[in-house]
């Protein structure tokens, strides 16, 4: 075994735990993506069943007039359309953070505890809604540090040069 071997068993090594890392990596932003889709999820149903109860409130509202003779048939008809399509958007947003639930149940393994998947992921958190500055130069030389993929690259060329 020569020198040349030995860097290139030392660089396979390192290779390898950028692999691991950019999998760490991978796993996280996939874990956390979900979260937020969760929350996401939870904050359209609060929108969806608040719309709902606002198209309720004017629908009883119209049957008011209508029996005060200030709204029409119509109007009243229009209203419980509104009130039907509203339920409708409820039942679809249940449905999204039903299955926003069971993707973060997957992502983090809760699948394999039969007795864990029947609980409801209550999301704790709200994104943070500060706006940073961002130095564009310093953020792309970051990125270049600190991305797997382009780290395994520069030590596969070294493989090369050795």
């Amino acid at each position: 075994m020569n020198r040349a071997d030995i860097l290139i068993a030392k660089n396979n090594k390192n290779i390898s735990l950028e692999e691991l890392r950019e999998e760490v990596i991978n796993t996280v932003t996939e874990t956390e993506k979900t979260y937020w889709e969760l929350v996401f999820a939870l904050d359209n149903l609060k929108v969806k069943e608040l719309s709902l109860k606002r198209a309720k409130d004017l629908l009883e509202t119209n049957r008011v007039r209508m029996k005060a003779g200030t709204a029409s048939q119509l109007e009243v008809l229009a209203a419980e359309a509104e009130v039907a399509s509203r339920k409708q958007e409820v039942i679809i947003a249940h449905k999204m953070l039903s299955d926003a639930q069971d993707n973060l149940k997957i992502v983090t393994n809760l699948i394999q505890d039969p007795k864990l998947w029947n609980f409801d992921i209550i999301p704790l958190d709200k994104p943070p809604l500060e706006a940073k500055e961002i130095d564009l130069v310093e953020s792309v030389r970051t990125a270049f540090k600190k991305r797997p993929d382009y780290q395994k690259e520069k030590i596969d060329l070294r493989n090369k040069d050795i």
